[in-house]
């Protein structure tokens, strides 16, 4: 015998509309790029290259705009929900690589980190919208992997609480607050 929770559920689901689904949208900032990258992640069939969403009134570039996301084939595989402070999500993109490469190569060259903001959208299939704004998340690509087929990349912001300590030497000349 199904249990209360059991029929809730089942109630839910079948209430819920087929077109509604959720994107994750993602946009890659560093000084070495020209331009920010935006992509979406889908599955299946897709009928255009772009998709138009709308960014949250202090989104880092571009505030309140809706801007163009390239669409591309791949994947999300979201952070946990945990107690880690390190927690990452992976991001995979299909036939990408090389459009790709040129931009991880130059910014590989720095030691500045490749930002990455990710926003969850609910979407409209049927219509091509998004239903109101998005759940943003700031992020740091921690690591990339690029293959002939797909790039993978690791995003997630470490914890400084977990971090080694810099290496310096404190002294009254270079911290005169500090000091004494």
């Amino acid at each position: 015998m199904p249990t209360i929770e059991d029929l809730a559920q089942r109630e839910a689901l079948a209430r819920v509309d087929p077109n509604i689904s959720k994107i994750f949208a993602f946009e890659f900032r560093h000084p070495t790029f020209g331009e920010i990258i935006r992509v979406v992640t889908y599955r299946g069939v897709r009928r255009e290259r772009v998709i138009r969403l709308p960014l949250e009134d202090n989104a880092p570039f571009n505030a309140g705009e809706t801007v163009e996301f390239l669409m591309v084939a791949g994947q999300f595989d979201e952070p946990e929900i945990n107690t880690d402070v390190d927690s990452t999500g992976t991001l995979r993109l299909d036939a990408v690589s090389a459009l790709v490469q040129g931009y991880i190569r130059q910014a590989g060259k720095t030691n500045i980190p490749i930002d990455c903001t990710v926003r969850l959208f609910t979407f409209n299939v049927h219509t091509q919208t998004a239903i109101g704004k998005p759940s943003v998340l700031h992020q740091q690509a921690r690591s990339v992997a690029i293959s002939s087929t797909q790039v993978a990349i690791t995003v997630g912001y470490r914890n400084s609480a977990n971090q080694k300590f810099p290496n310096v030497e404190y002294s009254a000349i270079t911290n005169p607050g500090i000091v004494d």
